[in-house]
């Protein structure tokens, strides 16, 4: 953007009732080609004020660029003429309201009315997103030549809506779970929009631990979507937090604010669930899969323990995913047992690990989801990289064999695992390799009360069962 193309500039402020001040509302850049207009969003002034004062950043940087470009006289700030300037720019410029009104609610209810139409819509729509390109805070702008081609999409949605209506009625009943669920996805995005996020600039920015994990405990009170029961349950991660100093608080924060909790049947007419609960990081759901006969609570209470540590790490490794998840879930959740857990030997294996390339480093690798930190350990200990690709692929089928039930798979995986870590031990301590030759013992006995009650994360936790033994 070069000075001499720009002939004025046009600012306009709003008005916040909420803090009695005004806003950097408009920019009109007036240019001898294309003029460039950003603007904060229409549903500004229902946004938390931290969501706000980050609009306002941006539309200051761009304000200041701007300055730094034209003379002062020709940026005009809140006249008479300015807003006829920009008025007249969005009447010309900017897509009619009712229009898009029109559409938008268009897009969310034929769809589920009669599906088969669903795709020529959805890919109108697309190539609509496709046309407004630009800036990120730019209010809902097309160009000149998308107005054709808006007034024809609003018609064609009419004919559309007007079929299905006629042919597809029946089918809206069926579907209201999807229009269900697509307004809940709505509530979601509102309720994040709407709180504040106390780590948005970083872990650092909280110097207090205590003040920082209750913070994070909040997160679970402001959410409207979980039962109080729930909130109780999740208390048991407060240690958890306390001794973990690789946690990720910004993302778990969102996570625990905005997750829902769906009861959902273990069988139906086409499929049988093998699992008893499961996280969904990208809908940020927990699925509590549920037999005909219903769940105890101590089982719920084990299977939400278990995804809500989920939440807090994760490593790319399935098997040792599992295992770290579990193993820290065992030590810091009240009353958890291994005792009927499907990770038995994921646990063991696990536990492995950590004596080899130590528990801190586990840790650290599974909280910040990078398993490269794994892998750097274990080349320390034996640089051949093909080795550590061999014990990952075992690992891997490992996994599969247990979560398929094959047995034979099983005994074949067990074995192979063991000769794929042998040349890790070589300069492991004999104290450590001790309980490694432990844990190899126990994968083939699934004597759960034998797997040694040895803390690797909540030291605190162990000795106060060790108190209450006595």
């Amino acid at each position: 953007m070069k000075k001499s193309k720009i002939d004025k500039v046009y600012v306009e402020y709003g008005w916040d009732p909420e803090t009695e001040e005004k806003f950097l509302s408009t920019i009109l850049v007036e240019k001898s080609s294309d003029n460039l207009y950003f603007s904060v969003p229409n549903y500004y002034l229902k946004l938390s004020p931290k969501k706000k004062l980050k609009f306002q950043d941006k539309l200051s940087k761009n304000l200041k660029e701007l300055e730094d470009q034209v003379e002062k006289d020709n940026i005009i700030a809140d006249t008479e003429e300015g807003h006829r300037k920009i008025d007249q720019y969005e009447q010309e410029h900017l897509r009619f309201t009712n229009s898009y009104d029109f559409v938008a609610f268009a897009e969310m209810v034929f769809p589920f009315i009669y599906p088969s139409h669903a795709g020529v819509f959805s890919y109108l729509l697309s190539v609509n997103s496709l046309l407004q390109g630009g800036n990120l805070i730019q209010r809902n702008i097309d160009l000149p030549k998308c107005k054709m081609f808006n007034r024809k999409k609003v018609i064609l949605s009419a004919f559309l809506i007007s079929l299905n209506v006629s042919f597809g009625i029946k089918n809206f009943s069926v579907n209201m779970d999807v229009v269900a669920n697509q307004v809940h996805s709505l509530q979601r995005d509102l309720l994040l929009g709407r709180v504040d996020n106390p780590f948005s600039d970083g872990n650092e920015m909280v110097t207090d631990k205590d003040a920082a994990v209750n913070l994070l405990m909040d997160a679970f009170d402001l959410n409207p979507f979980i039962e109080e029961e729930d909130v109780k349950i999740a208390s048991s991660l407060k240690q958890y937090f306390l001794d973990n100093p690789y946690l990720n608080y910004e993302r778990i924060y969102d996570c625990y604010l905005s997750l829902d909790i769906i009861d959902l049947p273990m069988k139906s007419e086409t499929t049988t669930i093998k699992t008893t609960a499961q996280y969904n990081p990208v809908e940020n759901e927990v699925y509590n899969y549920v037999e005909e006969g219903g769940k105890t609570f101590e089982d719920y209470r084990d299977h939400l323990e278990h995804e809500l540590v989920h939440m807090t790490g994760s490593l790319e490794c399935s098997f040792l995913n599992e295992g770290m998840t579990t193993l820290l879930t065992s030590e810091y959740m009240d009353n958890f047992s291994l005792e009927g857990t499907a990770y038995y030997d994921h646990v063991l294996i696990t536990k492995c690990l950590c004596e080899i390339i130590g528990s801190d480093k586990m840790l650290e690798a599974y909280s910040t989801c990078q398993m490269d930190i794994v892998k750097t350990e274990l080349l320390k200990l034996n640089s051949d990289a093909s080795r550590y690709e061999e014990l990952i692929t075992v690992m891997n089928d490992y996994h599969q064999a247990l979560m398929n039930e094959n047995v034979d798979y099983v005994a074949s995986s067990r074995s192979k695992f063991i000769q794929a870590l042998l040349p890790y031990l070589e300069n492991v301590p004999m104290e450590n390799l001790e309980r490694i030759g432990e844990y190899f013992q126990l994968l083939n006995t699934f004597n759960y009360d034998a797997v040694p009650r040895f803390a690797y994360y909540n030291h605190e936790g162990l000795a106060k069962e060790e108190l209450k033994s006595k």
